[in-house]
């Protein structure tokens, strides 16, 4: 948690980004039980009793769950203010919304509000994956380091990159725990993505 607390002590909150790796719903439980000031993004599912049953379970340890819409956007700003952590998920298709970074080697769309955040808050940026290891997990946080050029939408689009392969380093150390089941590249730029699936 060294590189964490690190962060933390710019007084500018943070933005920890994950995905779909390892026992990724654990990295919100282990900060909260720590009394980490947590406020996590969590994306409908499908499910809507599977989607409450996952929120009840996260509010159980003191996890703060954002709205959604444009309630989330105000949500995660005074989180920022209030200098909490803001957990965010990187490796979800955000259709044509998105923006386009590789990742293995394949455009993908990207939620780009990591990199407005940051933008706004100047708030550090870190990568956290927990994977399985032997009969146990690691949490792994990793500063995703990266200085702005003045040019917005560029240093967004270099944000979202830095932030996209890192997290591509540490799926290639353990694919097999990769949620691959979920359409990273559903969207494409040119519309070809049917040629992946």
């Amino acid at each position: 948690l060294e590189v964490l607390d690190e962060a933390l002590a710019e007084n500018r909150g943070a933005l920890l980004v994950t995905g779909h790796l390892g026992n990724w719903e654990f990295i919100p439980v282990v900060l909260a039980e720590r009394g980490y000031p947590l406020t996590v993004y969590a994306g409908a599912q499908t499910n809507p009793l599977t989607d409450e049953l996952h929120n009840e379970t996260r509010r159980g340890f003191g996890i703060h769950l954002l709205g959604k819409g444009a309630d989330a956007v105000m949500e995660i700003w005074h989180a920022l203010k209030q200098r909490r952590i803001v957990g965010l998920l990187i490796d979800q298709d955000e259709r044509k919304s998105g923006d386009f970074v590789n990742f293995f080697g394949t455009p993908a769309s990207t939620r780009r509000g990591v990199a407005a955040f940051h933008r706004m808050f100047e708030s550090p940026v870190l990568l956290c994956v927990c994977p399985y290891v032997g009969d146990g997990v690691e949490v792994i946080f990793e500063r995703i380091e990266f200085t702005a050029s003045g040019n917005p939408e560029a240093d967004e689009h270099e944000l979202l990159q830095r932030a996209t392969s890192a997290f591509e380093q540490q799926v290639r150390k353990c694919p097999e725990q990769y949620f691959w089941m979920h359409r990273r590249w559903r969207t494409s730029p040119d519309d070809a993505a049917e040629q992946i699936y």
